[in-house]
């Protein structure tokens, strides 16, 4: 693999909560061992991946203010979640009060009790159908954090939950 993501990795997960840890390391151990597709794998012929080759940093953490928000995106009256650059930014998300309804769960994974850390951990990786691709180690390996949400079942949500990326 790169060196360059492999330096970044290895930096990477300061906030890590501990029982991620685990997870992290063995897809870390996964993108080492990942072969990387080539102009000769079908589904590869037109893509490049050079830039994976060239130096590769974490990006920082660059907070927009609330008025470049509300100029990017608009509200749609429902509960807001503003990540930037993979991290979540509370104070430009919804206020914990709003978040407070009966039958969802919000909690940041470094707040996750046990029970919920190990929902999060039986869910990681399975939202993309091919556990063959060659990138999942990768997106996993980087991954120091997170936002669990949970709707108990029965209950419905009458207002968008807005996740702002």
């Amino acid at each position: 693999m790169s060196l360059n993501i492999d330096q970044a990795l290895q930096s990477a997960g300061g906030k890590t909560p501990d029982w991620l840890v685990e997870q992290r390391d063995a897809a870390c151990n996964d993108w080492a061992a990942t072969v990387l597709p080539s102009r000769k794998t079908e589904q590869w012929k037109y893509p490049s991946i050079k830039p994976l080759q060239q130096t590769f940093t974490t990006a920082p953490v660059a907070s927009p203010s609330q008025a470049e928000l509300e100029n990017l995106v608009p509200d749609l009256g429902g509960l807001r979640l503003v990540f930037a650059n993979g991290h979540w930014l509370s104070e430009l998300s919804s206020s914990p009060e709003a978040l407070a309804i009966e039958g969802l769960t919000l909690v940041r994974f470094s707040e996750a009790t046990a029970e919920q850390s190990d929902r999060i951990t039986a869910a990681l990786g399975r939202a993309t159908p091919d556990q063959g691709h060659p990138f999942l180690p990768l997106n996993l390996a980087a991954l120091d954090n997170g936002v669990f949400i949970e709707v108990a079942d029965g209950v419905s949500i009458h207002a968008p939950i807005q996740v702002v990326s």
